[in-house]
């Protein structure tokens, strides 16, 4: 990953949006410190931020993290003391959001918190329009007058504007799914291996649950909305595209192998919807919040997020109007990674430089009155620059260029930055799945063409999918880690920049790599032998041998067949026997043969060879293991002469013949191959000077 990431919570600027920060004392807002243990800024955003007294606002709420259940019901009945309306609550996260129309509810909040000793981090709006429509819950003085400004001010703002389907639709470069070819995805599918089962969540504007492409690869009962006011409601309706954003992001990931349509990166998935923008394309952070809380305390093993969270482009740490809903977010995103999630999300379509933010002339993007070159020194794009998050720039096919050989280059909307950018994709011109009841002129109903870096976040999310169904077992962090790894065996197909504004990453992400390479490994254990049929077993290394012998090697792990030989050149094969396994990561094979060591005058050395195969049943995988070594068979016992004719002189003792065994001799060895494999054999000390082994693969056409 990317090195240089947004890593601490507690930024500070110097420069705040309306020029207020956090250690100006105002009337109204709190500015004592919290009187537990764990420190807290005891940001407030001051009144003069937030609408009209009499409109209602949804705030978040962080105390101190750590703080416990009872600190943050007192919280809550603060609150609503205080007439808020509480909306969701997360105990883990110590966070809590809450509806009022007081403009000086922050203020009054703080003051209420630090005078009872409960510290907290901050208070602060979440949006700068008002709450309207199904969401009020509170009394309002002006709210019919709101939600009217509200719906005129808003129209055309959303970041969703900037991905039309009629900008680009019938582009003849988009006739098909290019990106697919471009990173391998079609050979993957191709790939015989078994993927384990795994869930990934479209963190966006709800999927159409009908589409012909998605009907079967969505889970309903892991689906939901947190677009009305951020409380999870998995009703089906919850959840259906309001938009068509979410259904061509979820296409990308998965749509179904059916021989209709288009084909996603990993068709082999689950998807779960949850709605996290609202029809009018915001993301706010009580949404954001709900839909990190709801994948991770479902299982997701994987999600995609391609958006930024409303209504800042670039978050400031420090400005306590935009404090809380940033701590709210990142605090909900740490909290999915640590129940196992995968975080994608998309760069964003602002050819920024993401290293380098300066001022941004956009936001807060719902108010139709943005605040002109505002100072983002230390801002952040959340969810991309998040820690833990994989962020995506977009790349594009030249004109008239071969997706699976062409030079890829960045798309000139993309934002960049060498130590933000994770891993590459493609972006422009992507083909996938949108609501049936939307119809194209190139495509018909169900299909149409977007760019942007959303387009390009869906194809890693579904890369990242497949090496999370080969490694069932792997960390957020493993799986980041290998995705990058991956991405770097195809940087070579990303272009230099020639501006100067560096896109790449890692390198491409790479779906047929998740499926062939790095693959899981059977790990070979210790060879043994038994002289009385099986009833006592001991260490092959280090013994001298002969006569009639049975060897064991057990194989742990995903393994599917076993082969054991022993032989020698100059014999040839002596004994073998093969063993069948079931290929699943717990599972385990024990592969055994008898033998009648031959009689050999002087000392000789015999192979002993395992080979262990995968699950991966292509030839390209490396999931084969084998190792191979020696052993001594003994001498027999040179032949006693015969005793002579007894004569009349005094009888002498005659020494009687001896049958005993030569002493044990530490001759050759054997060594392994493979990933984490302890001894080969587990004879490395069974000869000294053991043989140095090197990785043998056999072609998967063999079977």
């Amino acid at each position: 990953m990317a090195q240089t990431r947004f890593s601490g919570r507690r930024a500070a600027v110097a420069a705040c949006a309306w020029g207020i920060c956090a250690a100006v004392a105002l009337p109204g807002v709190a500015t004592a410190a919290p009187s537990t243990a764990t420190e807290g800024r005891s940001l407030t955003a001051p009144a003069e931020a937030a609408v009209s007294d009499g409109q209602a606002m949804n705030y978040a709420v962080n105390l101190v993290e750590g703080a416990s259940e009872a600190d943050l019901a007192t919280a809550v009945a603060q609150a609503e003391a205080l007439g808020g309306a509480t909306l969701a609550q997360y105990p883990d996260l110590a966070t809590f959001f809450v509806q009022s129309a007081s403009g000086t509810f922050a203020g009054d909040l703080g003051n209420a918190l630090a005078g009872l000793g409960v510290g907290f981090d901050s208070i602060g709006p979440t949006r700068g329009a008002a709450v309207t429509g199904d969401e009020l819950l509170v009394s309002t003085s002006q709210g019919r007058q709101a939600r009217v400004l509200s719906e005129a001010t808003t129209e055309g703002s959303s970041q969703l504007d900037r991905e039309s389907l009629a900008d680009v639709e019938g582009d003849p470069l988009t006739s098909d799914a290019w990106g697919l070819t471009a990173i391998g995805a079609l050979e993957a599918q191709d790939v015989d291996v078994p993927l384990e089962p795994v869930t990934v969540g479209v963190l966006d504007t709800g999927i159409d649950g009908n589409h012909p492409d998605l009907a079967g690869q969505i889970d309903a009962s892991k689906s939901a909305g947190c677009a009305v006011n951020g409380i999870a409601d998995g009703d089906w309706d919850a959840w259906q595209d309001n938009h068509y954003h979410g259904t061509h992001v979820a296409g990308t990931i998965a749509a179904a192998h059916n021989g209709q349509g288009v084909d996603g990166v990993a068709p082999q998935v689950t998807l779960a919807a949850v709605q996290t923008g609202n029809a009018d394309g915001f993301f706010y952070p009580e949404y954001v919040t709900c839909a990190f809380v709801w994948a991770a305390d479902h299982d997701f093993d994987v999600t995609n997020n391609s958006y930024y969270t409303d209504p800042w482009e670039y978050w400031v740490p420090g400005d306590p109007t935009q404090a809380a809903g940033l701590e709210a977010v990142t605090r909900a995103v740490a909290y999915s990674e640590e129940k196992g999630v995968v975080n994608v999300a998309a760069a964003g379509n602002s050819d920024n430089d993401l290293d380098n933010l300066a001022t941004d002339s956009g936001s807060p993007n719902d108010t139709g009155a943005p605040i002109a070159d505002r100072d983002v020194t230390g801002g952040v794009d959340i969810p991309a620059q998040l820690p833990g998050v994989v962020t995506v720039s977009s790349v594009a096919l030249p004109a008239g260029g071969d997706p699976a050989t062409a030079a890829l280059a960045r798309s000139g909307f993309s934002n960049y930055g060498e130590g933000t950018i994770d891993v590459a994709a493609p972006g422009s011109s992507i083909l996938s799945t949108i609501p049936t009841w939307y119809r194209t002129a190139a495509y018909g109903p169900g299909y149409g063409v977007l760019s942007g870096t959303s387009m390009a976040s869906p194809h890693t999310a579904g890369v990242a999918a497949l090496i999370k169904a080969i490694h069932p077992d792997f960390t957020p962090a493993q799986t980041v880690d290998l995705l990058t790894k991956q991405a770097g065996d195809a940087y070579d197909r990303l272009a230099a920049p020639a501006d100067g504004k560096e896109y790449r990453g890692a390198g491409l992400v790479n779906a047929l790599a998740a499926v062939t390479v790095d693959q899981p490994q059977p790990t070979i254990g210790e060879a043994e032998y038994s002289t009385d049929g099986g009833t006592t077993w001991s260490p092959l290394a280090g013994a001298t041998l002969r006569g009639a012998i049975t060897v064991r090697v057990s194989i742990a792990g995903p393994v599917t067949e076993a082969t054991l030989t022993i032989g020698s050149a100059s014999r040839g094969e002596l004994a073998s026997a093969q063993a069948e396994g079931d290929g699943t990561f717990g599972g385990s094979v024990t592969v055994s043969t008898g033998i009648t060591l031959p009689d050999v005058t002087d000392a000789e050395d015999l192979s002993l060879t395992v080979e262990a195969l995968g699950r991966n049943n292509d030839a390209r995988a490396d999931d084969d293991v084998s190792a191979e070594g020696t052993f001594t068979v003994a001498a027999a016992p040179a032949p006693q002469p015969e005793p002579s004719e007894p004569s009349a002189s005094p009888a002498t003792p005659t020494p009687s013949a001896s049958a005993s065994s030569a002493a044990p001799v530490a001759t050759g060895g054997l060594a392994s191959t493979g990933a984490d494999l302890p001894l080969g054999l587990g004879v490395a000390a069974l000869i000294a000077g053991a043989a140095t082994l090197a990785l043998t693969r056999r072609s998967r056409s063999e079977r």
